[in-house]
């Protein structure tokens, strides 16, 4: 056992380290905007690194989507908003995104380089994006759209997680634990320990000990719990696979449609709105500039129609990030709002 961790030795404390780049990631320092504003482009800072309030949004209803799925599979589908809220969503985010944003920077610290080619070689290999064994291009664009992600976003994710996977490999290539630190840890976690016993019959004494009835009630009142045993429930049953029985069993609609009413919170995901605006700011915090910026509001307003609002927004927003896009923010849950 301990020449496997003489051999492996290396690889023991990269969690540790990976866990420590807090704290040694050059003088980083964080900054957490809250609460977020529409319109505003920062959400948190980590250094120099700046991390987008659409960022962070999309990271959150990622997390979200996974662990109201998760839920709901536990939960057999009934799962509440306080059951989301005691999830601590919104600092797991930040948590996520910070610890990300140190492994990155720590990552182009060491010069670690990810290509084009490692790139394409990641997105090939996966197999939500083959068809009948192969990478299907067709099949890439179609997932992304359906998951509301560009490929140009989705790509920057993926060399994301590559400078971080190198930077792992890397790590673990270069730590060094010598013999008497993967020795102490054998020890500390694989010790045997060697034991002498007397194995004796008890009733062998049980003639030398003597008691009365005083006894007796003084020790069972001491020790109840020894004598007490829970409730028991005999049982008779026979396993019959469901699907031995679901093509003999002829369901109806309307059954159906009294199952599908009685179990909607089964059948149901809270619903996405894709969101848009035109923010304008004032010029300053007087009377005056909100008075005026109120009367540019309306006016825009009053042009507005469903076919014009992207160009709108693209003319007359003041937000850097969602201008270009015509105004979209993305898609957000109603209790994001």
């Amino acid at each position: 056992m301990l020449s496997f961790f003489r051999k492996h030795k290396k690889y023991f404390f990269v969690v540790l380290v990976l866990a420590t780049l807090s704290f040694i990631a050059g003088g980083a320092y964080l900054y957490v905007a809250g609460p977020f504003k529409m319109g505003q482009d920062v959400a948190i800072k980590v250094g120099s690194t700046k991390i987008s309030t659409q960022e962070y949004l999309n990271t959150y209803n990622q997390l979200y989507s996974f662990y109201s799925n998760l839920l709901a599979q536990m939960k057999g589908g009934n799962v509440t908003e306080q059951d989301i809220k005691n999830l601590h969503l919104k600092q797991k985010t930040a948590d996520l995104l910070i610890d990300r944003a140190l492994l990155l920077q720590e990552a182009k610290r060491e010069g670690i380089k990810v290509t084009k080619e490692d790139i394409q070689k990641s997105i090939e290999k996966n197999p939500v994006f083959a068809e009948n064994g192969k990478f299907s291009k067709d099949k890439y664009l179609l997932v992304l759209r359906e998951n509301h992600l560009k490929p140009a976003e989705f790509e920057a994710s993926i060399k994301n997680d590559l400078y971080i996977e190198k930077l792992k490999d890397s790590m673990a290539k270069k730590i060094n634990i010598t013999d008497q630190m993967a020795k102490k840890y054998f020890i500390d976690n694989f010790s045997n320990i060697k034991l002498s016993y007397v194995d004796f019959d008890a009733n062998a004494f049980a003639q030398k000990v003597t008691y009365n009835d005083a006894d007796l009630k003084n020790y069972y009142n001491k020790n109840k719990q020894e004598f007490t045993e829970p409730a028991k429930v005999d049982i008779k049953y026979a396993a019959i696979d469901i699907t031995y029985l679901a093509p003999k069993e002829k369901v109806t609609d309307q059954e159906m449609k009294s199952f599908y009413d009685t179990h909607q919170q089964s059948f149901q995901t809270p619903p996405l709105y894709k969101i848009a605006h035109i923010l304008i700011k004032p010029n300053g915090n007087s009377k005056e500039d909100l008075k005026a910026t109120q009367a540019k509001a309306e006016e825009i307003y009053k042009k507005l129609t469903p076919d014009n609002f992207e160009q709108m927004a693209q003319k007359y927003s003041d937000d850097p990030y969602s201008k270009p896009k015509g105004g979209v923010l993305g898609w957000l849950y109603q209790s994001m709002f």
